[in-house]
């Protein structure tokens, strides 16, 4: 037996059922005409990290855990990101799972059958001890341990109001390097914060009719580049 579920945020049924109408939608209405169609009543409050998790889990906000982008600390009333919460141990900060009850793709594994979950919101982290393939989405870190936070990588002088600019450095013809800033971790004394050191190299556009492939790298998607090859040292410190 194979199932395989297609999940589409925000889906509004009354623009479906009118462009499906019209014979705009020739293959989903295919899946319709196939296994039926019905409207879900939807959760309350009607959130994207909410309505996933309900679905996932089969239970409400009371059952799974999950009732806001935002929730507080009960005990010192500090909010925090509902969907990518942590704790503190020994070991320093961790995160841990968001939801509290058991979803599809557990019980699908614990009856033997092989499940696989790919950028299903709050999925994040990954648990190991369960037998399920996990690629989370909605709700996965950057680099820095944080949600929603990009860099800007570049070989000229930039300034964002809402975005951290990191500036590629000459260090020869055609090479530049620049710090990748790690996770934030929390030390006895004060957070440390791991870098890396990355360096890449310019290629130039192949002459016309040429095999060669022109790599391109996303973290370094420059100013003015036409093409990169990524070629990280990873110094951490």
């Amino acid at each position: 037996m194979k199932t395989i579920i297609l999940g589409f945020d925000s889906f509004d049924p009354a623009v479906f059922e009118d462009m499906a109408g019209q014979n705009k939608l020739t293959n989903f209405s295919k899946f319709m005409d196939a296994g039926g169609y019905s409207r879900l009543e939807v959760c309350s409050p009607p959130q994207t990290e909410v309505s996933w998790t309900s679905i996932a889990t089969g239970a409400d906000p009371g059952g799974h855990g999950i009732f806001d982008f935002v929730h507080r600390d009960p005990a010192t009333y500090a909010p925090y990101v509902s969907i990518l919460p942590m704790k503190k141990s020994a070991m320093g900060e961790q995160f841990v799972p968001p939801y509290i009850a058991k979803t599809l793709f557990e019980e699908a594994a614990s009856m033997g059958y092989p499940a696989t979950a790919l950028w299903w919101p709050a999925m994040f982290p990954a648990r190991p001890e369960l037998p399920v393939n996990t690629l989370p989405g909605l709700g996965t870190p950057d680099i820095r341990g944080q949600l929603g936070v990009g860099t800007l990588f570049t070989t000229e002088d930039e300034k964002k109001s809402k975005t951290a600019v990191t500036r590629f450095e000459s260090t020869g013809k055609g090479r530049f390097s620049a710090l990748l800033n790690g996770p934030q971790v929390q030390a006895r004394t004060a957070l440390s914060l791991p870098r890396c050191r990355s360096s890449l190299k310019r290629w130039t556009r192949p002459r016309r009719g040429s095999r060669s492939a022109i790599r391109r790298s996303n973290s370094a998607l420059a100013s003015g580049a036409t093409s990169w090859k990524s070629n990280s040292r990873r110094d951490y410190s």
